[in-house]
């Protein structure tokens, strides 16, 4: 209680300009059970206008880093036919006034992962793009709980998809053990992706484990009116508890914090303890006249 919500960036982007070669490397940092990724690359001849003598768009073909059923990169990696490559890195915002103008605007927003892709498919240079990006700006998913209910939704949304896998499931051919490690890596890792930063109240663990055992019991082919223990099923896959995995997952990025210099700000957030106006004791939210 009384803590203050500490951010996790884990996108880094390096552009070195060496003769009249450029060198760019991007990397997404996180734990070892997210490296579940695919090159991919699209070639759609779209027009700019709906008609036969109309020129293709200039990022009529991309290739990206991207994770299996993304249509988009999720990285922010991108290289398209027009010669663009557009990378990524985390910015952290210290002016707090700022937040303000993007909650304002958000009635108006588009997602960023939208934007991204429709920057990259129509720009022809970098100041296209930026142009292209910034309208509609999505701004951010912070609220007064650190964005834990809006982030834990989308996580359940996207891990859900894995669960339309009904030949893998039901498959007589597939073991257990090969369905499980199935449900580990793109199921379990998807769904807990930055589940050490989230606030861990009754309803997110519930809500996550939920989905947690309705996928496990298809693996194991229990269905109404049959019945088992959640203690029993989580033996049989050899699995924890949703709580458990995300008390793991904290020890471990606390771990990775503490390990870096004394005056980085990710560390000194950890003991950051802000003085306030308000007395100790006295309600948060008062009635003004």
């Amino acid at each position: 209680m009384g803590h203050p919500f500490i951010a996790s960036p884990s996108c880094s982007a390096l552009i070195k300009i060496v003769d009249n070669n450029v060198y760019l490397s991007h990397v997404t940092w996180s734990t070892y059970s997210i490296m579940l990724r695919v090159l991919k690359h699209y070639n759609f001849p779209w027009k700019t206008v709906n008609r036969t003598d109309s020129q293709k768009i200039p990022g009529f073909a991309i290739t990206f880093s991207s994770y299996p059923t993304f249509t988009s990169s999720v990285d922010d990696f991108y290289l398209t036919s027009a010669n663009l490559t557009i990378t990524e890195t985390t910015n952290n915002v210290y002016n707090d006034s700022l937040w303000n103008i993007v909650r304002n605007g958000s009635r108006n927003s588009v997602f960023t992962f939208i934007r991204g892709m429709v920057a990259s498919r129509l720009a022809k240079t970098g100041d296209e793009w930026i142009a292209y990006f910034k309208y509609n700006n999505s701004g951010t998913i912070i609220d007064e709980h650190g964005g834990s209910d809006v982030d834990v939704k989308a996580r359940i949304g996207k891990a859900a998809a894995y669960l339309q896998l009904k030949n893998i499931w039901n498959s007589k051919q597939l073991s257990t053990n090969s369905k499980v490690r199935t449900f580990n890596t793109n199921v379990k890792t998807v769904l807990l992706y930055g589940g050490e930063t989230w606030r861990s109240t009754k309803a997110i663990i519930q809500k996550i484990q939920c989905l947690f055992n309705g996928c496990l019991c298809k693996i194991l082919w229990i269905r109404w009116p049959d019945t088992t223990s959640y203690n029993l099923l989580w033996e049989r896959t050899n699995q924890i508890p949703a709580d458990v995995n995300i008390r793991k997952k904290r020890r471990k990025w606390i771990g990775h914090i503490l390990s870096k210099t004394p005056n980085c700000i990710t560390r000194e957030a950890l003991i950051w303890n802000p003085q306030g106006q308000r007395r100790k004791g006295k309600p948060k939210n008062i009635l003004r006249r």
